[in-house]
């Protein structure tokens, strides 16, 4: 009676190890990208989601996709998110203006997700090669094209004033007022000092200019007059 007790024992404890090894093999595999890493989703096959830890649909969507990741190497696709409240730059750079917003991404190719949101819709999207009915998305608004890096420093820098905004409000008490007062006198600064060196520079160069024009006139009226030095 003793060993069958111990039999049993062993048996539910292998098969306690086997279910734990089955859920720590099913983990989530979701990568997480961000303004210094997402470059690498120029190689490959990925599907992307831009969300914000405070969006409601977001975090109704986080166990749906939790779930897609874990059949990322199955399907061959890299399962990322980019939190835009902490990567604002992306946020600017894929022109993202709805919560969450997926991107199926194949060797530098992207193309905006618009399907079901469960893994069931996911997986059919990957495996069936939906995306190849797809509209890519066009040059000019491509993520690494000049134009969308632009567009990305500005909500970069945006989110850096937003930033300095909050903190001379809560850690110094200045007034809203107050604190778009510096903005304005700093930019006015700004702009002064900006244009003092383009007109330097402008100036310069015409000074520049007109002592050429006027040497090249003097040197062309002298050699007309046909003059020969001996």
């Amino acid at each position: 009676m003793g060993v069958n007790s111990y039999l049993r024992f062993s048996f539910v404890v292998v098969w306690l190890f086997v279910l734990n090894f089955g859920c720590t093999s099913t983990k989530s595999q979701l990568i997480r990208l961000n303004e210094d890493n997402w470059a690498k989703m120029l190689t490959g096959e990925w599907m992307i989601e831009f969300y914000a830890p405070w969006c409601p649909a977001c975090q109704q969507l986080q166990p749906q996709w939790e779930e897609f990741s874990t059949w990322s190497k199955d399907l061959g696709v890299s399962v990322a998110q980019v939190d835009i409240t902490s990567s604002p730059g992306l946020n600017g750079r894929f022109m993202v203006t709805a919560l969450p917003t997926i991107f199926h991404v194949i060797n530098g190719e992207f193309r905006q997700y618009k399907g079901s949101r469960d893994r069931e819709a996911f997986m059919s999207f990957i495996e069936e090669k939906r995306w190849e009915n797809v509209e890519t998305v066009p040059a000019w608004k491509h993520p690494s094209s000049v134009q969308m890096s632009v567009v990305s420093y500005f909500f970069k820098l945006s989110h850096n004033l937003r930033v300095i905004h909050n903190k001379l409000m809560e850690e110094y008490g200045l007034p809203s007022w107050g604190s778009y007062l510096i903005f304005a006198v700093v930019t006015i600064i700004l702009g002064a000092i900006l244009g003092l060196v383009s007109f330097a520079d402008l100036n310069n160069y015409y000074e520049i200019d007109v002592f050429d024009h006027f040497c090249c006139c003097c040197y062309s009226a002298y050699v007309g007059r046909g003059d020969v030095l001996v």
